[in-house]
């Protein structure tokens, strides 16, 4: 059975590490307070809602990053109740927070586009074909993940090749989620003060 186990532990390490596909989105987010502190605006309650969403979104981006590493990274092992119950937090808190903050980044851009329009100001059109592909990968990470939950469900308790197939599903399902995610961030990156102008100040 050790070689089995061993099998399984090698696959799940892809799980593990295409986590890493999460970091350009950490870098983003931290691009994105440190152009809100370069505007040089006067500091006010608009301002602040502003770098306090940025600010909201690189700590939770960080903890889905930590708490899925630490949830794939003890999966397989004998570890004890407090880190599996700490593990846990992944699919139970951070995962499906950044599923729900992406559908509102998602939607929130198309409101914005909408503005922007009626406001008879442009976007860039490079931020609009990486909405392009965000959305690509999203909406695909989106139903996959509906099939793969049905398809799969149970495989990672049972034999030696389910698990391997349920891990390299949800290998791929990180590739696609994560990268979705990271386009998204870059979107709003790219239309960070259009973006505030818009909302908060109502001009382009």
């Amino acid at each position: 059975m050790g070689i089995y186990r061993s099998i399984v532990k090698l696959v799940n390490r892809n799980v593990f590490l295409s986590n890493f596909l999460l970091l350009p989105a950490i870098y983003y987010c931290a691009m994105g307070i440190h152009n809100i502190n370069g505007w040089g605006l006067e500091e006010t309650r608009e301002l602040s809602i502003w770098r306090g969403f940025w600010i909201f979104m690189l700590i939770l981006i960080i903890l889905v990053f930590i708490f899925s590493m630490l949830y794939h990274g003890v999966m397989f092992r004998k570890n004890g109740r407090f880190i599996k119950l700490i593990s846990k937090i992944d699919y139970l808190v951070t995962a499906p927070l950044m599923a729900f903050s992406c559908i509102f980044l998602f939607v929130n851009y198309i409101i914005y586009n909408y503005l922007r329009d009626g406001m008879g100001c442009n976007v860039f059109q490079i931020s609009n074909e990486v909405f392009g592909m965000a959305a690509l990968y999203l909406i695909f990470t989106f139903f996959y993940y509906i099939i793969k939950s049905n398809l799969h469900r149970g495989y990672k308790q049972k034999n030696v090749i389910k698990k391997v197939i349920f891990l390299v599903g949800h290998t791929f399902f990180h590739y696609i989620g994560h990268t979705g995610i990271t386009l998204l961030i870059l979107v709003y990156l790219l239309e960070n003060k259009n973006m505030f102008n818009t909302y908060f100040l109502k001009k382009c």
